[in-house]
């Protein structure tokens, strides 16, 4: 596999979730490395930022946007399982930051 790390951590959470068994509840727990260092985004998501000057800062940004787009990726995958008949699916998205704060979305889908 190849390209951004987050990218890569949700095309295999993706395909564990292929191999489950639907009728039953599952856990799935990622974490994702994107925004620490080192910061490398890929250069789709750095031309996202093409006013940024700074580009360590226009790294970073795009690290956080590439990220962003492989949970909406996973939370996609995650709604469309949503749609077996009596299947609720509970999304918990936290982020914390290394200043120790912590942020979250909880999201009760069917």
């Amino acid at each position: 596999m190849t390209g951004p790390s987050s990218h890569i951590v949700v095309e295999e959470a993706i395909a564990w979730l292929r191999g489950i068994q639907h009728q039953q509840p599952f856990f799935l727990n990622l974490w994702f490395h994107e925004s620490h260092e080192p910061v490398a985004a890929a250069e789709e998501y750095l031309k996202l930022y093409p006013d940024e000057a700074n580009l360590d800062r226009r790294h970073y940004y795009g690290d956080v946007s590439q990220m962003d787009a492989a949970v909406g990726t996973l939370l996609g995958r995650t709604a469309s399982s949503a749609s077996s008949p009596g299947r609720p699916v509970m999304t918990n998205t936290c982020v914390s930051g290394g200043t120790g704060s912590v942020t979250g979305v909880s999201t009760r889908i069917g």
